[in-house]
């Protein structure tokens, strides 16, 4: 997982367009798909994707074009207070955000707070936590679990991305293989960007 610590800043513009969709009562869903914010999902999609070096925030595998999207941390259907909140805001690829994964579970535990930063969460926060405290690895390349050093969030973490299985463990291998090639990121971002 990525330890992110560059979340995006909206301009003037985009709070104001932001503030008035949060007046309107819209769901989190209906909100984050009203046609005023286009440009504002193209700027954060731009932005995550040079945040991660067109990782994934969970998987760390590389992003391709048609599978990558914003990713909610807090799933903007169960709170729709933060659908645009910076600090809730990744790119990942389609098999961590995919439903069966992911998706729209819960991932803040116990009481809710309207502060995005005084809540607990359920699992590892790219931005909040260092993933390299709770989720360790026996090798290099981050492929093989040292689950007896993990802490308990985690592991947690392994098991709700489902990341101890052989698929993910060869998506795991693959990653490292390109992980530390050198790329260029705008041209890829362009190829790659969820809002166009």
């Amino acid at each position: 997982m990525l330890d992110l610590n560059d979340p995006i800043a909206y301009n003037a513009d985009e709070l104001g367009t932001i503030n008035t969709l949060m007046a309107t009562g819209k769901s989190g869903p209906d909100m984050w798909n009203d046609v005023s914010v286009f440009n504002i999902k193209h700027r954060i999609s731009e932005h995550t994707l040079i945040e991660q070096g067109c990782l994934c925030a969970y998987c760390e595998c590389l992003l391709e074009k048609g599978t990558t999207a914003i990713e909610h941390f807090v799933p903007k259907s169960r709170h729709r207070e933060f659908t645009f909140e910076p600090m809730n805001l990744t790119s990942a690829c389609g098999r961590c955000n995919a439903t069966v994964i992911k998706g729209s579970k819960e991932t803040i535990v116990g009481a809710f707070s309207p502060n995005y930063t005084s809540n607990s969460f359920k699992i590892v926060h790219p931005r909040l936590d260092n993933p390299n405290n709770h989720i360790r690895f026996h090798d290099v390349d981050r492929i093989i679990f040292d689950k007896a050093n993990c802490s308990n969030l985690g592991l947690a973490t392994i098991e709700f991305f489902q990341w101890d299985n052989l698929e993910a463990a060869l998506a795991r291998t693959q990653a490292a293989a390109v992980r530390n090639l050198p790329k260029n990121i705008r041209q890829l971002i362009a190829e790659i960007s969820t809002y166009k």
